[in-house]
């Protein structure tokens, strides 16, 4: 039934949703995405890194927790910067993702717009968004945008309106804070596979549970303040 349901939702096709523990969670991290991103950070073309950078979105249902944005965020940031022998302190480097999580009227950006900060070297570091008028992108200095989080990882409620190639849904420990509808959600913004890190059971459970569960949940899902 779980099978049925991961396959019929997904959109990807039978064979494109791969379960893995999460015990194994670093290693996949370290053997399948660490590479991609230093790609990306090595990149001189912001049209080719932007496209690369959205093949492969985590997603998690949490905002802060374990198996949450902000701690596997930080893990690839602080995982790049021992890469490439950066300060600690360095707030920014090239080929960061990252979202809009409040209205930018001015600058004509909007919650939930994908960008990514480069620049050849850190005096020359722009957060970008691509053109709603042409192929190219709007660059902005780091200063001038505010209202924004990195996306290595991003919650599912917060990828809502986005598609990417592949999607990696990283669940937490316990079913408290999932559903149906949001593992439908996170499934349906892959267009071509999924891979799925956690324990069957608790997906298995999430599955069979309905929103109404869901209720006085949000702030912990969504990272909401009321």
């Amino acid at each position: 039934r779980l099978k049925n349901f991961l396959t019929s939702h997904s959109g990807t096709g039978e064979g494109s949703v791969r379960l893995i523990s999460h015990s194994n969670l670093s290693e996949f991290f370290r053997e399948n995405l660490l590479q991609h991103y230093i790609d990306i950070s090595k990149s001189v073309d912001i049209g080719k890194a932007y496209k690369k950078v959205f093949n492969y979105q985590i997603l998690t249902p949490l905002k802060r927790g374990r198996f949450a944005t902000e701690s596997i965020n930080n893990y690839f940031i602080n995982a790049l910067k021992t890469y490439f022998h950066l300060p600690k302190l360095r707030s920014y480097f090239n080929g960061m993702p990252v979202l809009i999580n409040k209205n930018d009227y001015a600058n004509r950006l909007f919650n939930g717009d994908l960008g990514l900060i480069f620049g050849e070297n850190s005096a020359e570091l722009k957060i970008c968004f691509p053109s709603q008028e042409d192929s190219g992108f709007r660059q902005f200095r780091l200063k001038d945008i505010y209202g924004y989080e990195f996306a290595y990882c991003l919650t599912v409620h917060k990828s809502q309106g986005s598609e990417f190639e592949s999607v990696v849904l990283v669940l937490p420990e316990k079913s408290d804070f999932m559903s149906r509808e949001l593992i439908y959600t996170a499934l349906t913004r892959a267009r071509h596979s999924v891979v799925i890190i956690g324990n069957p059971d608790t997906l298995a459970e999430a599955v069979s549970l309905k929103t109404t569960r869901m209720s006085g949940l949000r702030e912990k899902i969504h990272g909401v303040t009321p």
